[in-house]
């Protein structure tokens, strides 16, 4: 028991004098990496195997260690971009290792603690980046930087080949390296390779100061020569005076100059202020003429708004009238219904009374026939003529019926034609003769000449505009003398859009408006009736509307008028949007139009569409996004529009025309009624004689029938029973006379007095229906006004408020120049202090300016610098110059003598170290060479490392039997697989002893050794790893470790079987 104690303890002191307390990996985690959705690996801190089926993804925790700590993809052999390794449907992968951070030794453990977390990932869209964390997690940096001086300070070197061999790298090195193969991994192992690399840098470093020290030798002579030259320049100054002198004085002109400058300044700001004071007096001037202007737009707007609620107020009647007579039309059917009813009960009644006597009537029969054959044939005879007598009394009856019927029903129908038709129809011809002579008349004054004349008071205007001379500028009015209409069909469109302003005056000021409106006052004196022109005040500057009018396809307000003045012409743009209102003809066309939100426009004329009814009215649209319409009336008095006399008369020709065929229309249609009417009136006489001789014929009937009756009466005193049927037939049958009287008489005279008041409650409808459509057309006519009037309003008040905007911004920019003058002021002040601190005011030579001043001044100061510049300067120059050179010449030639010094040091220390980098090579060249015959030894084997330097080439020299004395040995080719594979591990294995770095890593080593081999190298493998204290290896096999002892110091990992979607081939039978 003693004795495995002790064996125990010698192993846990082993263990620990073997582990180093630094510089060794601790954990390897991969996520979403290769093949790997999350692994991860806890290593042991001395020997660790890694074992697991092909495909398991071994290689995968060498590659990770590699690339997180700042490998390159490609140096894995396993992809050329970090991209292609992530896991094959993931977009991100995730890498961290952590460091061993303990002991002495350790790499700032205050910040990191005892372990340092490395974490890299990287994205399919090539993004990456790390994060350096303590053992709590915390982050401590993201650079790179910080990572690469942590794996300098614990010399990782995992970008050694030798360091981590990987698979391909250990097949090439432990089946196919040549001997300078060899070589490269011996340099690369052992940073020989490195050392040399940066010995020749620091040479090629060396031999550049060698280039600067010359350049500095060149200095050197160039300020001795400089600083001679100087010494002999430093007495001649004396003649530079007199420049001085002359120099003193420009600058004195030159300050007082600047003085006057801005005196000058100043006085044409304030000629600038009182410019813009005027300025704001014509703006605040316009500003109240406009705002007068506004007030007269706002009581115009009031007025017809005045007159739109006068005109609403006349709808509310009506309204009221159309409710009432739909509540009379109503009960009218109410009672046509209750009639129809009784009716139909009346009916009912008259079927079950024509039942019973049908009855009787069959029973009288009955008794007749047994009658008869008592008393011979007379009384069937009687009863017969009887028969025919009701018969005949009965189609009389029902002829009086219809005759009572219909002759009510024509008197109606007269009297609706006389009363409403007839009316109606004479109220259009007497209005459509008004119209033919308003059209003869209008073509009379034309063809006469007798158009387009100035009222009496337009008369007295225009003289009284002639006699007056304070008119800043000649008022134009009327706007109608002004205006050629080129289109006559748009004529009564037109002339009614533009209502008042035709016969509106134009003037630019509000001064010239005073004057006007004293004329109108003298004038319209004592005319309270007569209406007042408007004054409208604009501009004569001409408002371009290029690039604010429609597409040139279509015909504009603007395009067929001929405008003669820009007064005008502004003022019907400003007010009436001439320039942006579309004329179409069509009606159908202009809704299209209208819907279509073409640009540029605001509205839309077009034509009734039945302008034989509707002749020179038309329709007012606005265009979406908010579409509507509304009636354009005619202008019913004469044209004010200049015209082409022929075109106007060739226009009016047509219209009068057009008028008396309309005429002539509606008096036919006038006399076709007319005939009708006198058509009804006799068929009602025809039928009131029928009905005449209809009540007469059955007088005669009703006589006759008493005759026979009496008759039988006589005869059939024996048949009581006959006698009491008849007189129950005669009952039924005056029941039955009673209810066809109630049904054909009374129920059908109230119905057609019922339907005859329903059709005159209709016909009243019609008539409030038309009158409302009137008050309507009337309304929007009136709503289209106040539009515009608002409109107008509108457009002044932005007049106004341009006018108000210029003011204040007029007003800025005189308080901006007030402002400048106050700075102009303190300026002159303190350029005056400035001058006078350089000398007394002195005169100013006429015609001097300060550029000028200033070019003399710097003329003479570059002929001072010439002047010094040719003695080499004042004499204060002078003496620093030749101060300055000596001390710049002296502090050269020590700077010379240091770096000659310094270049000659460092090449004996260079000299040095490449001593010494040859001793190191040898010593390490035989080291790697004992250790390689040490562990040939381990099987028995004798051999040698054969290194040549100078060729750059390593090779083996084995001898499998050791008994041989005198054999040299074979090289690794001449040697079986097996005894190749073994000689290769050993060189491994000794040049891994003569590495510093704390981590070897080796990939599937033993995939091409037999089981004997294998088992040997392993051993050896695990013996030398064992004796190599404070190292960690990670050694990868695809074989199983169940031939080997393991011991506490070595820690095997498993890895899963790959799960990669992988099944068995289906292989046919032979």
């Amino acid at each position: 028991m003693r004795h495995l104690a002790r064996q125990r303890k010698a192993q846990e002191d082993l263990l620990n004098r073997a582990q180093a307390e630094n510089a060794i990996i601790e954990q390897v985690v991969c996520v979403n990496f290769m093949c790997h959705g999350r692994l991860t690996v806890n290593l042991g801190p001395h020997i660790n195997f890694i074992i697991g089926h092909n495909g398991s993804g071994k290689s995968a925790v060498l590659s990770a260690l590699t690339i997180c700590l700042g490998g390159k993809a490609a140096s894995t052999n396993r992809g050329q971009s970090l991209k292609t390794l992530i896991k094959e449907g993931c977009e991100r992968a995730t890498l961290s290792v952590k460091i061993k951070n303990q002991g002495l030794g350790s790499y700032k453990s205050d910040q990191y603690g005892a372990s340092i977390i490395v974490e890299r990932f990287f994205t399919r869209s090539g993004t990456s980046g790390y994060q350096l964390k303590s053992a709590l997690g915390k982050v401590i940096s993201r650079k790179r930087d910080d990572l690469d001086e942590i794996i300098d300070y614990y010399c990782l070197q995992l970008d050694n080949p030798m360091n981590v061999l990987s698979q391909d790298n250990a097949r090439q090195f432990l089946n196919n390296s040549s001997p300078a193969d060899k070589y490269k991994f011996f340099q690369k192992g052992t940073q020989l390779e490195r050392l040399d690399a940066d010995y020749r840098e620091t040479e090629s470093y060396f031999h550049r100061l060698q280039s600067y020290e010359q350049e500095i030798l060149l200095q050197v002579k160039d300020l001795k020569l400089a600083y001679e030259d100087a010494k002999r320049n430093s007495s001649q100054i004396e003649w530079q005076r007199k420049l001085r002198m002359q120099k003193q004085e420009a600058l004195h002109q030159f300050a007082w100059a600047q003085v006057e400058e801005r005196e000058e300044t100043l006085r044409e700001i304030e000629v600038e202020i009182k410019a813009r004071a005027r300025e704001i007096e014509e703006h605040q001037q316009h500003f109240e003429e406009a705002a007068e202007q506004y007030q007269a737009a706002l009581r115009e707007v009031e007025d017809v708004r005045a007159e739109l609620d006068a005109v609403k107020a006349e709808l509310e009647p009506i309204n009221e009238d159309i409710a009432e007579n739909a509540t009379q039309l109503a009960a009218k059917r109410a009672e046509r219904l209750e009639l129809v009813g009784q009716e139909r009960e009346a009916m009912t009644e008259m079927e079950n009374a024509t039942k019973r006597a049908t009855k009787v009537g069959d029973e009288i029969k009955q008794e007749e026939k047994r009658l008869e054959a008592s008393r011979g044939n007379r009384p069937t005879e009687i009863r017969t003529a009887l028969g025919r007598c009701r018969d005949e009394t009965e189609s009389q009856i029902d002829r009086e019926k219809s005759l009572q019927a219909e002759i009510p029903q024509l008197k109606a129908q007269v009297t609706q034609v006389e009363s409403t038709e007839q009316a109606e129809s004479r109220a259009e011809i007497d209005q459509q003769k008004r119209k033919v002579e308003s059209a003869k008349a209008r073509l009379d004054q034309l063809q006469g000449g007798r158009v387009n004349q100035l009222s009496r008071e337009g008369v007295l205007i225009a003289s009284a505009i002639a006699r007056e001379n304070g008119f800043h500028q000649q008022p134009v009015g009327p706007v109608w003398k002004h205006v050629w209409l080129q289109k006559q069909e748009w004529s009564t469109i037109l002339e009614q859009a533009f209502g008042p302003t035709l016969d509106a005056y134009c003037v630019t000021s509000k001064h010239d408006m005073s004057l006007l409106h004293r004329i109108f006052d003298r004038v319209y004196a004592g005319n309270n009736s007569a209406r007042r022109p408007r004054i409208i005040v604009g501009q004569t500057n001409r408002i371009n509307t290029n690039g604010n009018e429609p597409t040139e396809d279509v015909d504009t307000w603007l395009k067929v008028l001929k405008i003669d003045n820009d007064l005008v012409r502004n003022q019907l743009i400003i007010q009436h949007y001439i320039e942006k209102t579309v004329l179409i003809k069509d009606y159908q066309e202009a809704t299209a139009f209208a819907h279509s939100r073409p640009h540029n426009t605001t509205q839309i004329f077009a034509f009734h569409e039945d302008q034989q009814k509707h002749r020179g009215r038309g329709w007012r649209m606005t265009p979406d996004p908010k579409y509507s319409f509304s009636p354009a009336t005619a202008y019913r008095d004469p044209p004010r529009m200049q015209a082409d006399t022929q075109a106007q008369i060739a226009h009016a020709q047509g219209n009068l025309e057009a008028e008396r065929q309309l005429l002539q229309s509606l008096e036919q249609k006038s006399n076709q009624s007319k005939q009708a009417l006198v058509q009804m009136k006799r068929e009602i006489k025809v039928k009131e004689l029928d009905l005449k001789k209809v009540k007469d014929s059955m007088r005669t009937l009703a006589l006759e029938k008493e005759t026979l009756e009496d008759e039988l009466e006589s005869l059939d005193g024996q048949g009581g029973d006959l006698q009491n049927m008849e007189n129950d037939r005669r009952d039924h049958q005056a029941e039955m006379k009673r209810l066809d009287e109630l049904i054909t008489v009374n129920f059908f005279e109230a119905k057609n007095k019922a339907k005859n008041e329903e059709e005159e409650i209709k016909a009243q409808e019609k008539r409030l229906e038309k009158k409302k459509q009137r008050v309507e057309a009337r309304i929007a006519a009136k709503q289209d006004d106040v539009h515009n009037t608002e409109k107008k309003g509108s457009n002044i008040l932005e007049a106004k408020n341009a006018a108000d905007a210029k003011k204040h911004a007029t007003q800025r920019i005189k308080e901006e120049e007030e402002a400048r003058r106050e700075e102009q002021v303190e300026l002159i002040s303190t350029f005056t202090v400035d001058a006078e601190n350089i000398c007394p005011r002195v005169p100013v030579p006429v015609g001097a300016t300060c550029d000028k001043l200033e070019e003399h001044y710097k003329k003479l100061e570059e002929d001072l610098k010439q002047a010094q510049q040719r003695v080499g300067g004042t004499e204060a120059e002078l003496k620093e110059r030749e101060l300055k050179a000596k001390n710049e010449y002296e502090e050269k030639a020590l700077a010379a003598e240091q770096c000659s010094d310094l270049i000659k040091t460092l090449f004996a220390s260079l000299a040095n170290r490449k001593a010494r980098w040859k001793k190191f090579q040898q010593h390490i060249s035989l080291r790697a060479n004992t250790t390689f015959m040490y562990l040939l030894a381990e099987r028995q084997f004798r051999g040698k490392l054969n290194i040549l330097h100078d060729e750059k080439t390593l090779d083996l020299f084995v001898e499998p039997d050791i008994t041989k004395q005198g054999a040299k040995g074979r090289q690794t080719k001449t040697l079986s697989g097996g005894e190749k594979s073994f000689s290769t591990i050993c060189l491994l294995l000794a040049l891994w002893d003569a590495m510093g770095s704390p981590i070897r890593c080796l990939d599937e080593f033993d995939v091409f050794m037999d089981s004997v081999n294998r088992d040997v190298s392993m051993r050896m493998m695990i013996g030398a790893a064992r004796g190599a204290t404070l190292r960690q290896f990670i050694l990868i096999t695809p074989q199983a470790m169940s031939n080997l002892v393991l011991g506490p110091d070595i820690r095997v990992h498993k890895m899963s079987d790959p799960e990669r979607g992988q099944a068995t081939l289906s292989l046919g039978q032979a």
